[in-house]
């Protein structure tokens, strides 16, 4: 029994780890996490969950976003709720200093319930799904 219970010690860890890189790839080549960043996020904490999962790893652009949403039944996992893109909106003039700043201004994203594409304040928190590059 303590022999059982010592060897699930030794695979837990390395599978929970395995989980939380399992990407599924679209037939583009995108890589596509297979589940949402645990928890809702301003688009700074968005972008630098995505990044810290390693090299290659990060928000998906608008593209890659409308991509994913037609795979998204595919993919599996999705909320009916609003996801980041890495892509920020230019014609946003809300914020004068995105140069400055670039966490200031507006950065666009995908409403999963109806695939709609929206430009919101990068102060908004919403769902995150990675994407890796590599």
């Amino acid at each position: 029994m303590h022999r059982l219970f010592f060897i699930l010690l030794m695979i837990i860890p390395f599978a929970t780890f395995a989980q939380k890189n399992d990407v599924i790839e679209l037939p583009s080549g995108l890589k596509v996490a297979t589940a949402d960043e645990y928890g809702i996020f301003k688009w700074a904490e968005a972008k630098k969950k995505c990044e810290n999962k390693g090299d290659g790893w990060s928000l998906p652009t608008k593209e890659e976003l409308a991509e994913i949403y037609q795979y998204r039944d595919t993919i599996k996992g999705f909320t009916d709720s609003w996801y980041w893109s890495l892509s920020t909106d230019k014609s946003s003039t809300f914020f004068t200093d995105t140069d400055i700043n670039p966490d200031y201004g507006n950065a666009w994203n995908l409403i999963f319930s109806n695939g709609v594409l929206v430009s919101n304040s990068k102060t908004y928190t919403i769902k995150a799904r990675c994407v890796r590059h590599q």
